[in-house]
């Protein structure tokens, strides 16, 4: 076990407090927390809180698709559609 000089762990300390307040979020108003429940299944991130229409399903997120891909044996490509990301939990 290696021990940290005083000076060592001042730098240290500073160094933490500065990257913990400085997060791009801290003026971000406290509203109510939506989660989005996940796998990773063969190396693919299978949401398994998404619903499209009401419809449960196995979607797989895939962050190169600049669009939401549907199968259209799933989901009707004339029309639009109603995507549920997560459900809402009230504590």
């Amino acid at each position: 076990m290696r021990i940290l000089s005083k000076s060592s762990r001042a730098l240290f300390a500073l160094a933490f407090a500065a990257c913990t307040s400085m997060v791009p979020w801290h003026n971000e108003p406290i509203g109510s927390e939506v989660n989005l429940a996940f796998t990773l299944e063969k190396n693919l991130v299978t949401l398994s809180t998404v619903t499209v229409d009401g419809r449960t399903g196995r979607f797989i997120l895939g962050s190169a698709a600049r669009r939401t891909v549907l199968d259209p044996a799933f989901a009707n490509p004339a029309r639009s559609h109603i995507v549920q990301v997560a459900e809402k939990e009230r504590w």
